[in-house]
């Protein structure tokens, strides 16, 4: 796949746009009055640090794989854009624990016995069901909105850090041509084979026609559910961005 024109556009506006959100969002941090130290110390040092890097992320991912990139990258490119994509997965899930840890810490939630509410028990996904009781309605029915995306969160962070990390695919090949590709890559094994360099060098230049750019990410390549980044990387800081405002609405 390659983007459209329109789509290019558009992912650079947004791009830019994320860039002065980012220089919002951290201002409305600073200023706003914070009665606990642990809160203030998860809005400097934790969410307004990590909204930083995401925003870093998302610019650096596109200077490495622009979102006009046809040719296929070279594997320097491809590592280095998915260290950043790794980054940004880890602290988009620790923004949502920061935002968590501001609220618990300014409003004072604790466990049913009376005790500081456990740790594993300090979030904003749908399984946080007692710190989620005690937000207000409105926020609480406007974070329900967000159940899929943060279960998806969720699978990305714990595939990258407990079973396989995710990945940007050097090339893709087309189902159709799969066979195709196979024959080619067989027939230049037994070129090689032979001895017969010229035919080898042909072979090579005709499978390798067959490869293809795709900006996606995936945890393997089992994995059905490919994901577009540089629109899923926009995603996801402004989802960050919406709902640390809406908590700050609350807060304050």
């Amino acid at each position: 796949m390659s983007f459209s024109l329109e789509q290019i556009a558009e992912l650079e506006a947004g791009r830019e746009e994320i860039n002065v959100k980012f220089q919002q969002v951290r201002q409305r941090l600073i200023l706003t009055p914070f009665s606990t130290a642990l809160a203030r110390e998860h809005t400097d040092h934790g969410l307004a640090r990590r909204l930083g890097i995401l925003a870093h992320c998302i610019n650096r991912v596109s200077e490495l794989l622009p979102p006009a990139q046809i040719d296929i990258p070279d594997s320097q490119q491809i590592a280095d854009a998915t260290v950043y994509i790794q980054a940004f997965v880890l602290n988009t899930f620790g923004c949502c624990e920061n935002l968590a840890w501001m609220w618990v810490s300014e409003r004072g939630v604790m466990n049913s016995n009376g005790q500081p509410l456990p740790e594993k028990r300090i979030g904003l996904g749908p399984g946080y069901r007692q710190l989620r009781a005690s937000f207000p309605l409105g926020f609480r029915t406007y974070l329900e909105t967000f159940d899929g995306w943060f279960a998806h969160l969720k699978d990305f962070r714990d595939a990258l850090a407990h079973r396989i990390p995710l990945y940007i695919p050097p090339y893709c090949i087309d189902t159709e041509r799969g066979a195709e590709f196979q024959t080619l890559e067989a027939q230049a094994s037994a070129a090689l084979m032979q001895g017969d360099l010229d035919a080898y060098q042909r072979i090579c230049a005709e499978r390798d026609s067959l490869r293809h750019f795709k900006p996606i990410m995936v945890h393997s390549l089992a994995d059905p559910r490919p994901v577009i980044f540089h629109y899923q990387l926009q995603a996801d800081f402004n989802t960050i961005v919406d709902i640390t405002e809406h908590l700050l609405t609350d807060l304050t």
